[in-house]
């Protein structure tokens, strides 16, 4: 067993509204760098605010970062008194109680309407709400232009994935979705809550949707350059500077992994952001588990440079998934197929999130990062896992 606390590397899901014993057993054992929080009914995770900030605070007590999935208006696991769903339990059980519930966030669509203030006072309010509950960091910044906005191209395109169907970006104009970004951004810095920028490199032209498929979204990037350039732009102002990386295929940069597994592409992040904490969308999802076993995406998506695995653990063997693969890259760093020194890397900049979001000061500031250079040329297959180091 390697030296280095590799359960760092990993963002984990799991059942209940306690943290069960196998989590505390994986912890102590490999760390754990963050938990991530579920409302549906095969998780559980979240019910009353006074019963998830109990949950909260059981993850920090093992020095692990909570992650919530709160972009607003469908995708909420804090859900208000008049969401949907709500209403709809509450047509059956008179006895729920609207202080049970979260404060209400529109969707990114709905919100990029309201005026200034307006939005202000809502993202305050939710952001606040998350901070005190006791979660470190929301995976609710989505900067995909919403490239299929117009109905008929939808249509005729057959598109499946969700961005316009769920509201979840907030236009199909970049400098509107670069503005309503910013002014999240700032609201999360007032309460010292990190922010993940996601989903990159952009999924809004994408045909498919990675939740089930193998997608390739390389036309898009292609005719839409604007697209990449504005993660690069927001994520310096982002609090925490993490992005997650999605199981999108971009073949002119990388024509056999996906971007959450090529070393090519996360080279393009680095050489523009080099502090920047990387996390891989879930691994569960189509897009990655119908390329490559989970053991397997873990391995691929740490050697292209990845800090962070997300694994929701939507499966009913989660015990025994989550270990097995815990052990499989433990074992991996020991065989040299994983570099001490990138992991090092990767294990200190989660280590200097924790720093900066869970010890409830807003003082602590991330390292300079690299300027961006525009000029740098990337051509597919330059970098492998071997040359990165060097690269560095």
């Amino acid at each position: 067993m390697s030296d280095l606390k590799v359960g760092e590397l990993f963002v984990l899901g799991f059942r209940g509204k306690t943290v069960p014993d196998w989590v505390k057993e994986f912890s102590k054992k490999y760390g754990l760098g963050g938990v991530i929080l579920f409302d549906s009914a095969g998780m559980g995770n979240i019910s009353t605010p006074e019963e998830t900030k109990k949950l909260c605070a059981e993850v920090h007590q093992l020095g692990a970062m909570n992650f919530v999935d709160q972009e607003g208006g469908l995708v909420r696991r804090l859900k208000d008194w008049n969401h949907k769903s709500v209403v709809e339990r509450r047509k059956k059980d008179k006895t729920l109680k609207e202080q049970d519930f979260y404060k209400p966030l529109p969707s990114q669509q709905e919100l990029a309407k309201l005026d200034e203030a307006k939005k202000r006072e809502i993202l305050l309010a939710s952001f606040k709400e998350m901070k005190e509950l006791g979660f470190d960091y929301n995976f609710g910044l989505v900067l995909d232009v919403d490239y299929y906005k117009d109905a008929d191209k939808r249509k005729k395109n057959k598109i499946k994935n969700d961005i316009n169907q769920f509201g979840r970006s907030y236009s199909e104009d970049p400098k509107i979705v670069k503005e309503n970004a910013l002014l999240a951004a700032q609201a999360a810095k007032e309460v010292n809550l990190g922010l993940v920028l996601k989903h990159f490199p952009g999924i809004g032209g994408a045909v498919t949707n990675s939740h089930h498929d193998v997608t390739d979204i390389s036309d898009s990037i292609a005719k839409n350059p604007e697209q990449e350039q504005l993660f690069y732009n927001v994520l310096p102002h982002v609090p925490g500077e993490t992005m997650l990386v999605a199981h999108t295929l971009v073949n002119q940069w990388d024509p056999k992994n996906p971007s959450s597994m090529s070393a090519d592409t996360i080279h393009r992040i680095r050489q523009r952001n080099d502090k920047a904490l990387l996390i891989t969308d879930d691994i569960q999802m189509g897009g990655a588990s119908k390329l490559k076993n989970l053991k397997d995406a873990a391995l691929a998506a740490l050697q292209a440079g990845v800090d962070m695995v997300c694994i929701n653990n939507t499966i009913p063997a989660e015990e025994e998934t989550v270990k097995g693969i815990a052990a499989f890259i433990d074992d991996c760093l020991d065989k040299g197929l994983l570099k001490k020194e990138d992991i090092e890397q990767s294990i200190a900049r989660v280590q200097d999130r924790k720093k900066l979001f869970m010890n409830g000061t807003t003082t602590q500031k991330l390292a300079s990062s690299t300027p961006y250079n525009w000029d740098v040329q990337i051509s597919p297959g330059q970098y492998s896992y071997s040359k990165l180091a060097d690269a560095a």
